[in-house]
């Protein structure tokens, strides 16, 4: 009985002519393109592949009984129940209907496959995938932090140097005016500011009491001044 059930099984698959509903497939010239096709109880039959109407003279591949066979552009690689067609290089002329048969006792069973073949499309063809934008993205805030850490480097340095100049400038201004103040006290020599020079002029006018002590003050000074030197010129030679 089981016999006969498989039997039974098999030429009733062999009377059905098409098997599934019709395969939409859409490809680019100069590219491959791969055809699914899937049919029920073909485990161990032959597989072929033809152009519309499928005379003989349209087959454009057949499997023979093998897993992998090609020939010129055409490639059939049988699964067992589904096969594989790939169709190399694609041009507008394999715009079209086409059948993915099978080899059966009774008649043969197809799939219904419509072909449509259309000039690449360059963002298409060469996408850039999405792993490869945040590549760029990566490596252009890598860049823009490189030349920040640059910048604020320079400007440290730069700032570093001005605080360890501005020191130095400030030594020679004071060393400068102790300098002047030891050449002063040295020689005796009194400088007044000119408005305090004019107030004091006009007080001798007004008060000449306080002008004569001025001028004393002045005369002792220099006698002082020239006792000194007076001593240092009458000093004995050792």
């Amino acid at each position: 009985m089981e016999i006969v059930f498989h039997l039974a099984v098999f030429f009733l698959g062999g009377l059905c002519v098409a098997e599934t509903e019709a395969l939409t497939e859409e490809g680019n010239v100069g590219r491959s393109i791969n055809i699914t096709c899937s049919h029920g109880n073909a485990y161990s039959n032959a597989k072929y592949f033809c152009k519309d109407p499928c005379y003989n003279k349209d087959v454009l591949i057949h499997s023979g009984g093998k897993k992998n066979f090609s020939k010129g552009r055409y490639n059939i690689v049988d699964k067992g129940n589904t096969f594989y067609v790939t169709i190399a290089e694609l041009k507008k002329t394999d715009t079209g209907k086409y059948w993915c048969g099978i080899d059966r006792v009774g008649a043969d069973t197809y799939n219904e496959v419509d072909l449509r073949v259309v000039d690449a499309n360059p963002d298409k063809t060469n996408p850039i995938a999405p792993e490869n934008h945040m590549v760029f993205i990566g490596a252009g805030i890598g860049i823009a932090v490189l030349v920040l850490a640059i910048i604020l480097l320079i400007f440290i340095r730069h700032r570093r140097r001005e605080t360890s100049l501005s020191p130095d400038k400030d030594s020679d201004i004071v060393d400068a005016t102790s300098s002047n103040q030891q050449q002063d006290i040295h020689y005796g020599i009194i400088t007044f500011p000119s408005t305090a020079k004019e107030n004091l002029e006009t007080e001798n006018r007004t008060n000449p009491i306080h002008a004569s002590s001025v001028i004393q003050l002045q005369d002792t000074s220099r006698g002082r001044t020239d006792n000194i030197y007076s001593d240092v010129i009458t000093s004995p030679s050792l």
